[in-house]
C-alpha cells in the first residue's frame, strides 16, 4: 500500500504558508489506476496521463509545490525524527531521488530501502 509524506521546502519570499513536496512512495500504478471496461492497467494510466497532469490536479488542490511517486520506499530523515539539518535533509533526500531516477533509467531496482 502506498504511503505519504511530506518533504518540506524552504520558505522563499513571497511564501505564505510553508512550502511543501508530497511524496508518495511504495506506489503502483494500480493504486492509482484501476482497471476498467476490460482496459489493461497501463493503457488506462497512458490514455490518463495524456489527457491531463493528474499529480500536478493533486498539487495544486493541496498547495503543494509537487508531487512525486515512487515505487520503491524512499527514506525522507525528518520524518524519522533523526536530527538533521534542513540542508542536510534535502542533501540526503535528493541524493537518493537521484539514485533511484538512475537505476531506474538501467532498468534495475534499488537496493536503499
Amino acid at each position: 500500500m502506498a504511503r505519504l509524506q511530506i518533504l518540506e521546502l524552504p520558505e522563499g519570499a513571497g511564501d505564505d504558508r510553508p512550502p511543501f513536496v508530497l511524496v508518495i512512495d511504495q506506489a503502483r500504478v494500480e493504486d492509482f489506476y484501476p482497471s476498467a471496461d476490460g482496459e489493461s492497467i497501463w493503457q488506462a494510466f497512458q490514455e490518463r496521463v495524456a489527457t491531463e497532469d493528474p499529480l500536478q490536479r493533486i498539487a495544486d488542490q493541496i498547495g503543494a509545490r509537487a508531487v512525486l511517486v515512487f515505487e520503491e520506499t524512499i527514506d525522507i530523515p525528518a520524518n524519522q525524527g533523526q536530527p538533521r539539518s534542513l540542508r542536510e535533509q534535502q542533501e540526503h533526500w535528493l541524493n537518493q531521488a537521484e539514485d533511484y531516477l538512475h537505476a531506474s533509467r538501467l532498468g534495475r531496482k534499488t537496493t536503499d530501502g
